[in-house]
């Protein structure tokens, strides 16, 4: 375990952690509409599903990525005036994995295990 024998090192580079500045949440706003985080969520999620799910194709994958470039885009205009929540930070990294997920589905040339594209010939 390479990660086990690098914490027990204790090799790190405690100046570059200094040098990363404080929280500062001055001009920030608590979110007060949960509701347009839930939304998100849930649009990302049926996007996922309907688009990403087991079975997919070329157009569903650039489906998918051009909802997924407008709900990334709302995330990151909430994340970037409000002070940050678990739902928000959750959301974010939901998002990330999303866009992670479509763009190598996007890059497969076969398919294989539980990779489905409908489009691609069968070798």
């Amino acid at each position: 375990m390479k990660t086990v024998e690098l914490l027990k090192e204790n090799n790190f580079n405690f100046d570059d952690l200094k040098a990363v500045p404080e929280w500062n949440e001055e001009g920030m706003k608590i979110i007060d509409e949960m509701v347009i985080v839930s939304y998100l969520r849930k649009q990302l999620q049926e996007m996922m599903s309907n688009l990403v799910g087991i079975v997919r194709s070329n157009n569903r994958l650039k489906m998918a990525l051009q909802k997924h470039a407008e709900i990334a885009a709302a995330v990151d205009e909430i994340y970037h005036y409000s002070i940050l929540s678990p739902q928000l930070s959750e959301l974010r990294n939901l998002t990330t994995v999303a866009h992670l997920i479509i763009t190598q589905s996007m890059e497969m040339t076969q398919n294989k295990g539980a990779f489905y594209n409908k489009d691609l010939v069968q070798a």
